[in-house]
């Protein structure tokens, strides 16, 4: 062990309580140091909970994984506040893109 703390990627998803196919991205850190998410890289800014009318209920989930290597990610980009690509993101491809495994801590509310 090296003592350097490997880097982590922060997703935050919300999922209709009707199904969890449709997935929205609410925020996207990636190359977190340590804990320190404010010198990550930001690919998807914070948009918090507001679930549109007529769509019941939804949960917010958060993702922390151990990242094993520095992500440079082009095809994900910067997503906008707008909420331009930001639907049906693909939380389990992401990961095995970039070999995160399965999530070391995750949380959620409704």
């Amino acid at each position: 062990m090296t003592g350097i703390q490997p880097f982590k990627p922060l997703l935050m998803i919300s999922a209709t309580a009707i199904t969890n196919i449709f997935l929205v991205i609410s925020r996207l850190v990636i190359n977190i140091p340590g804990q320190n998410v404010s010198s990550g890289t930001v690919l998807s800014d914070y948009i918090g909970s507001g679930p549109p009318k007529g769509t019941g209920l939804h949960r917010y989930v958060f993702l922390v994984y151990k990242q094993p290597e520095n992500i440079t990610d082009t095809e994900h980009g910067h997503l906008t506040t707008s909420g331009e690509n930001r639907a049906n993101f693909k939380v389990v491809e992401f990961a095995k893109k970039h070999h995160l495994g399965n999530p070391v801590a995750g949380n959620f509310f409704q």
